[in-house]
């Protein structure tokens, strides 16, 4: 009787864990792709800041696409004073 009594709680316990090690997986494998995604996500961001602000500091001229006229020399380094702070903002 005793020994019954053990098998099934052993046969309990172990649907218990086995339902538990499958549930933590699916919710383990959800949050990594969603990790995953994330990181891509911000690396696209990271990288098109970087490059925004290399063509800002690196252009003498900037050309304002709304009217097709070159910008002001007082515009440029607002311009440029903006991107170095978000530079040091950033860091």
């Amino acid at each position: 009787m005793l020994t019954l009594l053990l098998k099934i709680l052993g046969i309990i316990a172990l649907f218990t864990f086995l339902l538990l090690g499958i549930w933590s997986f699916v919710i383990f494998n959800q949050f990594f792709h969603q990790t995953r995604y994330r990181n891509y996500l911000l690396e696209k961001l990271s990288h098109n800041i970087y490059r925004l602000t290399k063509a800002i500091e690196n252009n003498d001229v900037v050309v304002n696409y709304n009217q097709g006229d070159e910008t002001s020399e007082d515009e440029i380094l607002e311009k440029k004073n903006l991107c170095e702070n978000i530079s040091k903002e950033s860091i």
